[in-house]
């Protein structure tokens, strides 16, 4: 479900700058033969960790997902822990640990993907890292009442200290128990260039639409817009992620939004940090969470 971005309040995206320990992908397929792409996240909760595999680009809404099966694929840590995973039967292309498994903190997490993508009787090895940080606990959270051009929000504060040192962060949204925003396009991300070292206190992460403006926008971003009734419980759940990861997002999302025409047309090349020829990422994340009920007006 697409998150609503007008009259919407979120720390600023950070300009970012490429770091040299990943490589350019290209994402632009007209002229270009299939490509595989590796999409995998080990998180600090007890799920089942998955992996993608996809030919050309998964990225974006509106572009094809063609899942590519039949791999081998494992995610080991530098304490030899091992993960292998298996193929879904009933979602080909997704590989998942055979039981729900958390991740660590402080350990790096290592990708293994071998498969014969170009179909040529041998197989091709694809590899990555990630490292995961340890957590950043959420003091508290709170929803406030708000207005904004005759509409209502539902204003979600975080409370939180934020470490000294440059730190980039991933947030998740849980509402009523559900996930919400699930896609890269959608994703909210942050640097601490604003308030590195500062304890956080009253700063908006989101708004929220309440649910009794439903007939006072378009049908086209109603449908889209994720809104709040008095009564949800609504989670948030914020990780660090390394500065890789944030630049692969935030370079998805320019891609998927397109940049602003006045510097130039949308970026060509995305950073990846598999390397053996495939494009994608791998990454890892350790969430702390707060939550907090949507008052009754």
């Amino acid at each position: 479900m697409k998150i609503l971005r007008h009259h919407i309040y979120i720390l600023s995206l950070l300009s970012f700058f490429i770091s040299s320990c990943t490589a350019p992908m290209d994402i632009r397929t007209d002229n270009a033969g299939p490509v595989l792409c590796i999409y995998g996240m080990v998180s600090s909760n007890s799920e089942y960790q998955t992996v993608t595999l996809s030919s050309s680009a998964p990225y974006f809404d509106t572009l094809p997902n063609l899942r590519v099966s039949g791999a081998s694929v494992k995610i080991s840590d530098d304490r030899g822990d091992i993960w292998y995973m298996e193929e879904k039967k009933d979602e080909p292309g997704i590989y998942s640990t055979y039981l729900p498994i958390k991740g660590k903190p402080d350990r790096t997490y290592y990708l293994e993907v071998r498969c014969d993508f170009d179909e040529d009787g041998i197989e091709e090895t694809y590899t990555a890292e990630s490292y995961m940080y340890k957590s950043i606990p959420i003091d508290s959270m709170r929803m406030v009442p708000m207005s904004f051009f005759n509409k209502k929000y539902y204003n979600a504060l975080v409370y939180v200290f934020e470490p000294p040192g440059r730190n980039y962060y991933f947030y998740r949204f849980y509402v009523n128990g559900f996930m919400m925003a699930d896609k890269i396009s959608e994703y909210l991300i942050t640097s601490d260039e604003m308030f590195d070292g500062q304890y956080i206190s009253d700063i908006s992460f989101y708004n929220f639409p309440n649910i009794s403006d439903y007939d006072k926008y378009d049908e086209d971003v109603a449908k889209d817009a994720l809104f709040l009734t008095p009564g949800d419980y609504v989670e948030i759940e914020m990780s660090e992620i390394t500065k890789e990861y944030f630049e692969f997002i935030s370079q998805c999302q320019q891609e998927f939004n397109g940049e602003n025409p006045i510097f130039g047309g949308p970026a060509s090349n995305i950073r990846t940090n598999i390397k053996g020829g495939a494009v994608g990422f791998f990454g890892t994340f350790n969430g702390s969470r707060a939550s907090a009920i949507v008052p009754i007006d």
